[in-house]
């Protein structure tokens, strides 16, 4: 989903210390990073956050423990994904 202030991932991250989970990893589609809130995630024990790359302006935040990822990659492998599926599908039904 989509991170901006970080408000909703830090009330999710205190949830999950709560019952006894310690090591977290986040994932983002979009990175909005708005203000500084979001930071204290990395306080919380988050060892990595994970961002596609669908909001330029991340991909040149100089945080080393945000890891940007190309959604291009991603959509392709997913199209690719369908695409063998569709062909595989097709196939059968010919049989």
């Amino acid at each position: 989903d989509m991170l901006d202030t970080g408000s909703t991932l830090i009330s999710c991250i205190n949830e999950l210390h709560k019952v006894g989970v310690q090591k977290i990893v986040v994932a983002v589609s979009h990175g909005l990073f708005t203000g500084s809130k979001w930071k204290q995630l990395f306080a919380l024990g988050v060892d990595k956050l994970y961002c596609l790359d669908t909001i330029p302006k991340v991909s040149r935040r100089k945080e080393p423990r945000i890891r940007v990822i190309a959604s291009k990659l991603i959509i392709k492998d997913a199209l690719k994904k369908l695409s063998s599926q569709k062909e595989e599908r097709s196939y059968a039904h010919k049989r």
